[in-house]
């Protein structure tokens, strides 16, 4: 097999080589906000021979008084992450990438760049909450 699109348990796609017509595999990445509105999306990436891994709050969550909670917890605190909306992770393999969505999600910016920075070939989007349903995307390479 030298090309296929992979989709590995709904948070994880590989692309294998390129489709017939094109460079890679195009990938939307969901509005953190918007997460199943179809004309809404955060970003596209283009996959060949490369992982994208995400994880959000809109996947699976909790509430709590009417307030809503995501899923990941932050093993420091055991309380629910709330800093942060989604995070989507390129990496050569799935296995990466799922491991790596989750530690970006609890870490923040600040200490995703300092892993990043000892460990290159891993490119990461994190979608931060703004004001009045917003968001704002940090990319690091």
């Amino acid at each position: 097999v030298k090309r296929a699109f992979v989709s590995a348990g709904g948070s994880t796609v590989y692309g294998l080589g390129s489709p017939p017509n094109g460079d890679g595999w195009e990938v939307n990445i969901r509005d953190p906000i918007y997460p199943n509105d179809p004309r809404k999306r955060a970003g596209v990436v283009i996959l060949k021979n490369r992982s994208l891994s995400v994880s959000g709050n809109y996947e699976k969550f909790f509430r709590v008084r009417g307030v809503t909670y995501s899923h990941i917890m932050d093993p420091r605190t055991g309380r629910p992450v709330e800093n942060m909306l989604s995070v989507a992770v390129l990496t050569d393999t799935g296995v990466d990438g799922d491991a790596l969505d989750d530690v970006f999600y609890v870490q923040g910016v600040e200490k995703s760049k300092i892993y990043l920075q000892k460990h290159p070939g891993a490119e990461v989007f994190l979608f931060l909450p703004e004001a009045d349903r917003q968001w704002k995307m940090v990319h690091l390479k």
